[in-house]
């Protein structure tokens, strides 16, 4: 039963850092993609705030979603549940560094809060529903 709990923990942990990369990728690729966002994080902050939000969400959520497909994580929740939570994640902290700050600049403690909210409101549902993350 160890050895079990132990497995499921580094899938759990994998998939963590997977997130967090597939974030930071999908971020990288916007920005390049959209070369105005230089312009855009000083003219419209808001704008800005979005679409890292939209990156950061979708990086998390497809990742999250591939893991639950391959039954890497169990399912727990549904889609629509983790999805919301990932966005909640998301928002939240880029929306409070809009109020704190007007204009995030990069490097903002903002924007890591965001990631890591985003992964934790997908993991969230699941966890809540069965009880703690080791179970």
């Amino acid at each position: 039963m160890q050895k079990k709990l132990n497995f499921k923990f580094l899938i759990e942990l994998g998939v963590f850092v997977l997130q967090y990369i597939a974030t930071q990728v999908v971020t990288f690729a916007a920005s390049i993609l959209l070369p105005g966002m230089v312009d855009l994080q000083q003219d419209s902050p808001a704008v800005f705030a979005s679409i890292v939000g939209a990156c950061v969400s979708l990086g998390a959520f497809l990742i999250g979603w591939l893991a639950v497909r391959r039954n890497w994580l169990p399912a727990g929740s549904s889609l629509p549940v983790r999805l919301a939570g990932t966005l909640a994640g998301a928002y939240l902290p880029l929306a409070v560094a809009l109020l704190l700050y007007g204009t995030p600049e990069a490097g903002n403690p903002f924007f890591f809060l965001a990631v890591w909210g985003s992964i934790l409101g997908f993991h969230l549902p699941a966890w809540l529903s069965r009880g703690s993350p080791a179970n």
